[in-house]
């Protein structure tokens, strides 16, 4: 078996880890904003789109404890160091303090070479078990993110109701009645006239909900147009982040 020291060819970091280092020190350096990991995605396709292009950069992917797939990026520490640029002076300079700590590991780290087929799936096993835990962990202590995540859907509008059935199914103490009450009293939706349950001017401006239109044939062959309001994907998330609390679902007013 021959010793070898890792430079860490795979002096890599993911951008789960990343980001969780990211507003861990967001945190300690007194700011309460979160950078979400779709946020961080959309930085590192901007900041590397020609890499990614060329395929130099390769998007990868892991699984929530639903089993559901999700994208993320494996950085070097060259790379991610590139992507804090964008962070505080305190934020970038103790990530960066991290991830020299992880390489200064890594370079005294020592490990056998797989010599066979056994030794080699043996350690791929390690190496997946490791991988997995990571994301455990980061699930573990990223609850809100995670789940807000796994509830977004891009450009795909959705009733009153089913999100009130999607947010009690995952612990928020709501249900449809309940959610149309909140979003009167909080002015996300009319109070009266014609204006009853429909998205007010707030909820537009905010892009959280959108109106859709329809038309039915009545009994005696006149046409009737009904009006629906619909959650947004962006109001999706929204309301999502709003409403759960931290250690337990219920509406928060």
């Amino acid at each position: 078996m021959k010793e070898i020291i890792e430079k860490r060819n795979k002096d890599a970091i993911t951008s789960l880890e990343l980001v969780e280092q990211i507003n861990l020190f967001r945190s300690k350096d007194g700011s309460k904003a979160v950078l979400r990991h779709d946020t961080l995605l959309d930085i590192i396709r901007d900041e590397f789109s020609e890499e990614i292009s060329l395929q130099k950069i390769l998007e990868s992917k892991y699984k929530n404890e639903r089993g559901r797939e999700y994208p993320m990026f494996i950085l070097t520490f060259s790379q991610a160091k590139q992507v804090l640029v964008r962070e505080s002076k305190a934020v970038r300079k103790a990530v960066i303090k991290y991830l020299e700590e992880l390489e200064k590991q890594l370079e005294i780290k020592t490990y056998s070479l797989p010599q066979n087929y056994a030794e080699a799936l043996r350690e791929l096993l390690t190496q997946v078990e490791s991988n997995q835990k990571l994301i455990n962990k980061i699930e573990e202590d990223k609850p809100k993110v995670i789940f807000a995540e796994a509830l977004e859907v891009s450009k795909t509008s959705i009733l009153i109701g089913e999100l009130a059935k999607i947010m009690k199914q995952n612990g928020i103490n709501t249900g449809g009645k309940r959610l149309f009450e909140w979003l009167r009293e909080h002015s996300y939706l009319g109070t009266r006239g014609e204006n009853y349950n429909m998205p007010t001017q707030k909820s537009m401006d905010l892009e959280l909900m959108e109106i859709k239109k329809s038309t039915s044939v009545n009994p005696d062959g006149s046409i009737r147009t009904n009006t629906t309001p619909k959650i947004t994907g962006k109001g999706q998330t929204y309301f999502i982040n709003k409403f759960l609390d931290k250690n337990k679902g219920e509406l928060k007013c």
